[in-house]
């Protein structure tokens, strides 16, 4: 769990992460003291899904579209509510999100070999 632009995706599943925080939306929180970022409330959690969300879905629209990677992560912009989440590693986080959606498996198995 991060608060803000620290997410390490290459061995993720994007597509699958906004699940796994809903599990833990479920649950009765105060705070969350997510491994990077500041410490927050359940607007974290949220965040933090709608981050891949966006992300996920901006790139498979972009594949649907015809765009190459490259023009992806030059162009890809998701809203202003995930800017948050937006930093230094997106264009790597686009690659990965295109990988996964490319080859129709988690990015974790991509770079496993799996």
């Amino acid at each position: 769990m991060a608060n803000g632009p620290h997410n390490y995706t290459a061995d993720a599943n994007i597509g699958n992460w906004p699940s796994v925080v809903g599990a833990a939306q479920k649950l009765t929180i105060k705070y969350v003291l997510p491994g990077h970022g500041v410490p927050g409330g359940t607007e974290v959690l949220a965040g933090q899904a709608n981050f891949m969300k966006e992300l996920h879905s901006g790139v498979k629209k972009a594949i649907g579209e015809g765009k190459k990677v490259d023009d992806i992560k030059a162009n890809l912009k998701l809203s202003d509510s995930v800017k948050n989440w937006v930093g230094p590693s997106f264009k790597q986080q686009v690659q990965d999100a295109y990988e996964e959606i490319s080859q129709n498996k988690p990015h974790g198995e991509i770079l496993g070999g799996k």
